[in-house]
Parts: C-alpha cells; structure tokens; sequence
C-alpha cells in the first residue's frame, strides 16, 4: 500500500495527517511525502522522520498534480491512497477498504464517506455520503463525484489514465476521477472514514469562481477527449454533466455576486456578472437577479459599472 501525499508548505496540520496514517490498523503501509518546493525542506525532513516507513522526495515547484504523479511514480504496490497534507483518517480506513477491495478486486477504487472538521480539528456540518452507484452517473453528474481524498485505487488503473492533469491546477482531482470512471465501477463505503480540513489555507473555496472557471474547462476537454477516442457514450453522459454543472454554476454565480456586493468588491462583481450573463440552461433568472444588483449598485454611486460593462 503506498501513500502520496503531496505538499509545498510546512504545514502546522502535517503532523496530524501523518500521524492518522501511523495509527492505522492496516500495518503494511508506506508514504511518500512530495515536497513540491515548500520553503523550508529541512523542516519538512524533521516531520516526516518521525513517522517509520514514511520518506520525503523533494522537487522544484510543479503543482499538486505533478507532486501526486511524482508519488505515484516513487511507488511500487499495487494500491494506492491519496492524503492531503491537512485530512486526518479514521484508524480502520485503510482496513476497512483492503478487505472491500480484496473481496472484489474488479473495481477501479473504494472510495468512503467523510466528515469536516476545522482549523482546530473539531466536527462540524453534516459530512458526505458515498451511496453506492454506478460510474454512469457519476459521468452524467447524478451522483457526486468520489473524493479523491477517500480514494484507494489500484495502480494499473492509475498508470491506465494517465495519472493527473499536470496542466490542470484546480479540478485536478475531479478530472482524475472522471477518467477513472471511464475506466471501470468504483466500491462505496458509505461510513466516514475521512476527515476534510477546511480552514484559511484551503486552495479555493466551495463554488469559488476560478474553480468554477477550471472544473467547466475540464469537463470541456473530457468531453473532447471521448469524442476524439470516438466514445459517444462518455460523450453524451459528460455533456450531461456539463449542463446540470452550469446550471448548478449559475446559482453559485448569483451567490458570488451577493457576497461582492456585501464585501463592495467591484471586481469580484463584474467576474460574477460575466459568468451569471453566459447563455446557459436555467440561468435567465439569475441572469436577471444579477442585473438588478448592479443596476442598485450603479444607483447608490458605488461603482459606474452596468450590466454591458461585465462582458466587455
């Protein structure tokens, strides 16, 4: 079983995330740790060492896919798990998805439930499910993706699709799994098996504009990567995902542009403006929800900027 994880910082939760590994009941583990040009490598070095069977590789900054591929590329077992340098696991989780996978090895990966915690470590919020479902769905947007960070895949699968989009630095993980689930089924554990962190150093936030920006680009590409390979089926689930993800955009848009208009951040707004104005499915009224926020703007003197403005 090897373990990646990629990091380009010193992070205070790093300890904590190695930690849960070495607390695992499954005892036939090993991690690499990628430095991906973290500014202090002998500090990083001082963490690792103290977690047996763990060791750093130190690269010059590529991304968080580069790293993740630089893990994967360090290993040799036939599994692998992805943690984040700031995710905790429960102690069976490697246990609990060995024995799933052993007991039917043709899936792609296992993949569980999880719960969020914050910058101290404490629970919050409801957590996710990991029903279990077919890759179709996952392809057409009916279910919800896999979390990479709950993933255990098999290497072959890995090495099969390419690893991660290197040119990709937001929606790296969803573009990883989408093609994963062109490849074969994925095994559900629906019990929380992983803690996500979520604190000030997260990359992006939820429904964040540049992520928003990236995943539509990704599905974009996915969707012309099937067709290039002549796979209408993949095609048209994609598509379907393309949709339902604009049209779920569309109402993260409208919310953006609410929190601009809170923060007084013009620039914000406009970038909200643009997306919320594309010609996409069910977005009329958000389009028209939009332009009587900036109209109200324009009114109290706050900015000069109108709804024309946005798409110049």
């Amino acid at each position: 079983m090897d373990v990646v994880v990629a990091t380009n910082r010193n992070h205070a939760y790093l300890r904590e995330s190695l930690a849960s590994v070495k607390a695992q009941t499954w005892p036939h583990w090993r991690v690499v740790v990628v430095d991906d040009g973290s500014p202090d490598p002998s500090a990083l070095d001082l963490v690792v060492a103290g977690v047996p069977g763990a060791r750093v590789v130190h690269q010059r900054s590529g991304g968080v896919s580069a790293a993740r591929n630089r893990g994967l590329a360090e290993g040799v077992a036939p599994l692998v798990a992805f943690l984040d340098d700031d995710d905790i696991w429960r102690p069976d989780r490697l246990e609990r998805q060995v024995r799933a996978w052993e007991a039917a090895p043709h899936h792609v990966a296992v993949h569980s439930a999880g719960w969020y915690i914050d910058a101290e470590g404490q629970p919050f919020g409801e957590g996710w499910r990991a029903r279990q479902a077919l890759s179709r769905r996952y392809l057409s947007g009916e279910e919800p993706l896999p979390r990479i960070v709950t993933l255990l895949v098999r290497r072959d699968i890995c090495e099969r699709v390419g690893g991660f989009d290197e040119t990709l630095s937001l929606a790296e993980d969803n573009d990883f799994t989408l093609r994963l689930a062109q490849v074969g089924e994925f095994l559900s554990l629906d019990d929380a098996l992983v803690g996500y962190r979520r604190h000030a150093g997260n990359v992006s936030a939820p429904g964040a504009l540049a992520g928003r920006q990236s995943t539509e680009r990704m599905l974009r590409a996915q969707i012309g990567r099937a067709l290039d390979r002549e796979d209408v089926a993949a095609a048209l689930l994609l598509r379907e995902n393309l949709r339902r993800f604009l049209k779920a955009s569309a109402v993260e848009a409208l919310h953006g542009t609410a929190g601009a208009l809170r923060a007084r951040d013009a620039r914000t707004f406009a970038a909200e403006l643009r997306w919320a104005g594309r010609p996409a499915p069910a977005a009329a009224a958000v389009r028209a929800s939009a332009v009587t926020a900036s109209q109200a703007l324009h009114r109290t003197g706050w900015t000069s900027l109108r709804w024309g403005d946005a798409h110049r």
